[in-house]
């Protein structure tokens, strides 16, 4: 992998581990409440990495 495509998906990934940390803790007192918030993590992970690859293929 070239060092820009690193460093693009350490700046997307790196919102999301604190997300799930923080859901960890939330899980705890709000179990329901964590796992919805491990699918919207989720789902955010999935959704910009698609739509970015696609605006960076040449036509």
């Amino acid at each position: 992998m070239a060092d820009r495509d690193v460093q693009i998906l350490t700046r997307r990934l790196t919102p999301g581990m604190a997300g799930y940390v923080a859901f960890i803790v939330l899980g705890i007192f709000l179990p329901v409440a964590a796992v919805l918030g491990y699918l919207a993590v989720a789902v955010l992970y999935l959704v910009p990495i698609g739509l970015g690859r696609r605006r960076t293929t040449p036509s």
